[in-house]
């Protein structure tokens, strides 16, 4: 047409830039359902189907490997991309784990490590379901089984999507507090290591509780940071007394 059209678009950088819908398109290509690459280029790109299809497949090779950081091994966020589960009235903890109980955690730990020994739908939803709670709601135990209630409605392409986004948190966790989370790698075998990680949480927690029983709700509900810093300071004096 004797002119040039110039498209500027925002595309991701890092696993931290996606968005929600992004990151279920990602579930449902390692699923290999029905998606193909241009779909895929035009979720992240935001460039329309229709001009995608027109250029040349060496362009849209090339738009793909501005994406080449989805093929990273251990992929870290400290960010939830699924703000709200909609229509449930669920939401996802806040970004760093932050608010998150310690009672929480190793509820959501358990689950998400059991349904990684043996994918299911039921462990997944109990996952779900104790990661996200009700606007203002305070983390119990019995409120688990209500969500995951709800959480029946949910697809489980959203559900694995949450799951994904749990595990690059734990990662960044895990870069955060290197010397607690070393604990469930201690064993040889990778399999006995995933058993044992929600057992060494458990651990932990009762290493913490010690005889003071009466306030061990109190325990539970203590934050997150403040327990890993606590036991990352325990570990650093017991380095310094050996």
């Amino acid at each position: 047409m004797f002119y040039k059209r110039i498209l500027k678009s925002n595309i991701p950088e890092s696993w931290s830039e996606i968005n929600a819908d992004q990151l279920i398109k990602i579930v449902l290509l390692n699923e290999c359902q029905d998606i193909n690459g241009v779909d895929f280029i035009e979720c992240f790109t935001g460039i329309n189907l229709k001009l995608l299809i027109r250029l040349d497949r060496f362009i849209n090779f090339k738009l793909c490997n501005l994406l080449n950081f989805l093929s990273e091994v251990e992929p870290c966020t400290h960010i939830f991309f699924i703000k709200k589960i909609k229509g449930l009235n669920l939401y996802a903890p806040e970004d760093k784990l932050n608010g998150m109980t310690f009672g929480q955690f190793i509820f959501c730990e358990s689950y998400y490590n059991e349904w990684v020994r043996e994918p299911d739908n039921e462990s997944l939803i109990r996952f779900v379901g104790a990661l996200y709670l009700g606007k203002k709601e305070t983390f119990s135990a019995e409120g688990i089984e209500k969500r995951s209630l709800l959480l029946n409605k949910c697809s489980r392409i959203k559900l694995k999507a949450i799951a994904l986004n749990y595990s690059m948190v734990i990662r960044w966790m895990q870069l955060r507090y290197p010397m607690v989370f070393t604990e469930g790698k201690k064993q040889g075998d990778e399999e006995l290591s995933k058993k044992m990680i929600s057992s060494v949480w458990v651990k932990l927690f009762e290493s913490i509780v010690g005889d003071d029983l009466i306030h061990r709700d109190s325990y539970a509900q203590l934050p997150i940071h403040a327990v890993l810093k606590f036991m990352t300071r325990k570990y650093i004096e017991g380095l310094k007394v050996d």
